[in-house]
């Protein structure tokens, strides 16, 4: 499970250790993904030219399930024995899952 892609800043070397990573698990292993960005704004994060190779292996074969994530229901930090974080403003997010179609999992 690759997950929060985008969340922060990738660096050159970064991007291309994503591709080569998904590179080589394309058509032999399951790899789960998770993004709140769209795969048509992947050049934006990294060279258009990796960025194009990667969204083509990561989409070919997939199944990509868009889901509206409430990000101001955040967890409950304190039945981990966290203090109790505050809490974001209530918005609804996309994100978006690209699943092998060996390994499907929704997540609820």
């Amino acid at each position: 499970m690759i997950d929060d892609i985008g969340l922060l800043p990738i660096s050159a070397d970064a991007a291309e250790g994503l591709y080569r990573l998904v590179d080589a698990a394309y058509e032999k292993r399951s790899l789960a993904l998770s993004t709140n960005i769209h795969p048509s704004g992947f050049d934006q994060l990294m060279d258009k030219t990796i960025a194009s190779a990667l969204v083509d292996r990561l989409l070919h074969h997939a199944h990509v399930v868009l889901t509206l994530i409430d990000q101001g229901a955040g967890c409950d930090s304190e039945a981990f024995g966290l203090p109790a974080a505050e809490k974001p403003s209530r918005r609804l997010e996309p994100t978006f899952f690209a699943l092998d179609e060996r390994q499907v999992h929704v997540r609820v």
